[in-house]
């Protein structure tokens, strides 16, 4: 269209919108369509013509305020390709729960793989994705790309990380110089929000040593409630005593200090029976406000003898009470010795030592989720002990577990018997897929190959992917 139509065309859209006829200012070409008609359809006509001149030559004007993505960040592992893309999406198509597929996301990522976009974005939460997915979880949230992924993160670049990022720069920061964490933080915290405040504050809880104690010393003073407690907390574990406004007889007569042995020299400490729901409401309060220091000075021993000869198991809610406050206010070495002997003597274990699996290492948590197997814990129990370290457990741990023979023995009825278990063996086929190193995945696909059922069950799909999600499998990116 000419300037003079586009502007012809204006002018019957005003006379539209007051109700007047617009055929006399009509285009030429137009006039000449609707010529020998009546007044009314005429206009109907030229209506349907503006109609289509609009949308074929009309385009309105994009907001200046409009934001033009940018291309999805590549990441710096290769992509799932060949088989393992295939049994992926098999898996993923196949698995409705939301916890399972961030297990298998972390599997994969524990081979050293990502899987490809064209396959779907990870489900749920962009902030709960493995940490290799960071730029995507930036890129989903429309937020600005940082700089390059090996970019240190400085007082100077602060501000142009997202929070998610700065997340976890920081945390990458603290394993491998925890003083420079602290001097960003001294120099750059004071000015965040308070949510931001506290979650950067807990990753202090890694590698935490006498740099960090002048810093706390100041946040110790914060405005606000929840970082006073935070720090205080922390300072704990460095040595200092909690502030407690609760006399230490009012703590120590919620616990029993005894002796045991041949020669009745061995302490032993546990908590006293109370009669009624108000005394423990009062113990639960005023041991949730003390340290595992305040309460062994109360009993007139040491931490460390109080750690040592805790007795395990008469009052459990007080033996988690007791875990809480190690994890809180012990030292690393107070705090490990308390770990190895809940995991030896209580069976509680898991439940306890999920209180404080942040101060656990890769290693003891490890040995959790063994003894959980072994102990005939669910295998989902087993599955978060290893959240981080999936597909890495060998053929003689997950033997240990009497799921193991429970599994072999549903699986055997079915060719046998004719009996299907098929939702109770998914679940636990499932399980043993995540847990599994790529030997021992194998070596249950081989037995399930035995007994003559079909490699296309759905069930042993992700059994599949773990055994040919070896390290070794050249990929290279999509």
């Amino acid at each position: 269209m000419n300037d003079a139509e586009l502007n012809s065309l204006e002018w019957m859209l005003g006379r539209w919108l007051l109700g007047g006829p617009a055929r006399t200012g009509a285009p030429s070409s137009w006039q000449t369509a609707t010529e020998g008609l009546p007044e009314t359809e005429a206009e109907l006509r030229l209506l349907a013509l503006a109609g289509q001149a609009l949308q074929v030559t009309a385009h309105p004007r994009p907001d200046s305020r409009l934001f033009f993505k940018p291309d999805l960040p590549e990441l710096h592992l290769p992509m799932l390709e060949g088989e393992a893309r295939r049994l992926y999406l098999r898996s993923s198509e196949n698995t409705g729960n939301k916890e399972h597929m961030a297990q298998v996301l972390r599997l994969v990522a524990a081979r050293g793989y990502v899987v490809h976009p064209l396959d779907g974005m990870p489900p749920g939460n962009p902030d709960a994705w493995p940490d290799v997915y960071s730029p995507w979880a930036v890129w989903m949230k429309g937020e600005q790309i940082g700089p390059c992924p090996g970019e240190r993160i400085t007082s100077d670049n602060w501000d142009v990380f997202t929070p998610a990022e700065r997340n976890r720069l920081l945390r990458s920061l603290r394993q491998a110089d925890p003083s420079a964490v602290t001097d960003l933080y001294a120099a750059r915290l004071a000015s965040e929000s308070l949510e931001i405040r506290v979650t950067l504050l807990a990753i202090l809880s890694v590698k935490l040593g006498e740099y960090d104690r002048e810093l706390l010393r100041d946040f110790s003073h914060d405005r606000s409630a929840r970082i006073r407690e935070i720090a205080a907390h922390f300072l704990a574990r460095l040595g200092e005593d909690m502030p407690c406004d609760d006399p230490e007889e009012e703590l120590a007569q919620y616990f029993v200090r005894t002796t045991t042995g041949l020669f009745r020299h061995r302490p032993l400490f546990k908590a006293r029976s109370l009669k009624n729901d108000a005394q423990k409401k009062g113990r639960t309060e005023r041991l949730t406000r003390a340290s595992l220091g305040r309460i062994a000075l109360a009993l007139e021993t040491t931490p460390a003898e109080l750690a040592a000869h805790w007795q395990f198991g008469e009052t459990p809610d007080v033996d988690l009470l007791m875990t809480q406050l190690v994890g809180q206010t012990s030292s690393d070495e107070l705090t490990q010795l308390w770990c190895e002997r809940t995991l030896a003597e209580s069976e509680a274990f898991s439940q306890l030592l999920m209180a404080v699996r942040e101060r656990l290492s890769a290693g003891f948590r490890r040995r959790v989720a063994e003894k959980a197997l072994a102990t005939g814990l669910p295998l989902s129990v087993a599955g978060m002990w290893m959240e981080g370290q999936e597909g890495s457990l060998p053929l003689e741990a997950l033997k240990k577990s009497p799921h193991w023979d429970t599994l072999s023995d549903a699986l055997s009825a079915e060719i046998d018997k004719g009996e299907s278990q098929k939702a109770t063996t998914a679940e636990a086929l499932f399980h043993f897929g995540i847990l599994s190193d790529s030997s021992a995945a194998q070596a249950r696909l081989d037995q399930f190959h035995s007994w003559r059922l079909s490699g296309f069950d759905i069930r042993v799909t992700l059994l599949q992917l773990n055994a040919v999600l070896s390290p070794a499998t050249t990929t290279t990116n999509a």
